[in-house]
């Protein structure tokens, strides 16, 4: 690369001096000068180039900044519903350093100019996504004993494991259902000696199933019911006894549990 420099120079010499005015030494002389002035021009290249991976890396960590701003954290927020989704350009620029080139603040307004256009549409795809595939499921069961409860008595499942989608409350033991579909449910009996209960699922106080046991004198027993539903949203899903068949005690312990679960399948 030097040599091809030398003969451009060199040419460039030839046509202001003459080749029978140059001599070795004035040749030379000439050359370490511009070989200097093209260091000091590769320097200053450098320098910008430099600067510039600057403010690249300076724009690409903003865009992640805004992509956190304007991200969804939970789908019954109501802040992603306000029509003015994108915070402003000023706002934007207020949390960023105040230190910043003119290069660097005028890439950040355009970025936040052309999001602006659609982000209300991505905003609600988004929610409605997140909503889709939100998990609907809960888990309760009973912490103590429940001592010979009369007809058409509603059981409370008052220890909640799960209750992603929040549809279940323990303090009534009632099943709000969150989100039109098909459900499996599930719920357990445990009874101690000399006891007998019918219970029955129930959806909007109407009977859907029931289990019935019985136990005999020192013993204890279980019996689960299951059935899958398809329910719509407000619906009211409920474990209660029958009107008659109930007598004894209902047991939920660490050796067997009186319970009430659902899923959501589809």
């Amino acid at each position: 690369m030097n040599i091809y420099v030398f003969l451009i120079l060199f040419s460039g010499l030839s046509s202001v001096f003459g080749k029978d005015d140059l001599d070795q030494e004035n040749v030379l002389q000439f050359v370490l000068k511009e070989l200097q002035s093209l260091r000091s021009r590769v320097s200053e290249l450098e320098n910008i180039i430099g600067n510039q991976n600057e403010i690249i890396v300076d724009q690409n960590i903003r865009i992640n900044q805004l992509e956190k701003l304007t991200s969804i954290k939970h789908p019954g927020d109501k802040a992603v519903t306000k029509s003015k989704s994108m915070v402003d350009t000023a706002e934007l620029m207020k949390q960023f350093s105040p230190v910043q080139s003119n290069k660097t603040r005028v890439g950040l307004n355009r970025i936040t100019s052309a999001g602006h256009v659609n982000d209300n549409k991505r905003i609600r795809r988004e929610a409605a996504r997140i909503l889709e595939v939100q998990p609907i499921a809960f888990y309760a069961y009973m912490s103590g004993t429940l001592n010979t409860p009369g007809g058409h008595h509603t059981l409370i499942f008052d220890t909640v494991k799960t209750n992603q989608g929040n549809g279940y409350h323990p303090h009534v033991g009632v099943f709000i259902v969150p989100k039109s579909g098909t459900y499996f449910f599930t719920w357990t009996m445990s009874l101690g000696q000399s006891s007998y209960h019918s219970t029955e699922l129930v959806l909007n106080n109407v009977p859907n199933g029931a289990i019935y046991i019985h136990t005999n004198a020192g013993q204890r027993d279980s019996a689960t019911g299951n059935l899958i539903l398809t329910v719509n949203t407000g619906d009211e899903v409920f474990i209660r006894t029958r009107h008659d068949y109930n007598s004894g005690i209902i047991l939920s312990d660490e050796y067997s549990r009186t319970d009430f679960s659902g899923f959501l399948i589809e």
